[in-house]
């Protein structure tokens, strides 16, 4: 694993360290296509048929429709924006929190509970470093995100605006 400069000498716990929750990010959201891209188009339409079946089937589940006509896919599709969207806004307000603490020259940090809070100033080694990072990592990572969440609520909106038509 790649360790952060000055690793030995910091007394944040790792798991509140900037440099290793980007670490955590790009593990998690980066799969083996996308390699330095945050999202692949491959892993855009996997997440949308995953929420689509999980629309589908709690639709089935709760509504019990006699039979599927085009509202129900419309309910079925709006459903499924619902969800791709709370991921994804879930995955942009991450990946901002990260950026804003990797771009800080002072960690704020838990010991062993809430009211006891300290306050870090990382070396100047470590804030090149996470800034570097942050600026050519985590903001075209945030810029896709940006994106990707405006594209899917104007498709939320269209969608619920047809299902309110029709």
């Amino acid at each position: 694993m790649i360790k952060s400069p000055l690793e030995n000498f910091c007394p944040v716990p790792r798991d509140q360290r900037p440099f290793y929750q980007y670490l955590r990010h790009k593990e998690f959201f980066s799969g083996e296509n996308s390699r330095n891209n945050v999202f692949s188009i491959k892993e855009l339409l996997i997440t949308g048929l995953k929420s689509f079946l999980i629309s589908f089937i709690s639709f089935i589940l709760f509504f019990l429709p006699q039979s599927l006509s085009y509202e129900n896919i419309l309910e079925i599709s709006t459903l499924n924006f619902v969800f791709l969207f709370c991921y994804y806004l879930y995955i942009f307000i991450n990946y901002i929190l990260t950026s804003k603490q990797l771009f800080k020259s002072k960690v704020l940090y838990e010991e062993s509970t809430w009211f006891d809070i300290n306050t870090w100033i990382k070396p100047v080694s470590t804030i090149r470093h996470e800034r570097l990072i942050n600026e050519y990592q985590m903001l075209p990572g945030i810029k896709r995100l940006q994106k990707i969440v405006f594209i899917i609520t104007l498709l939320t909106v269209l969608d619920f605006f047809c299902l309110i038509l029709f």
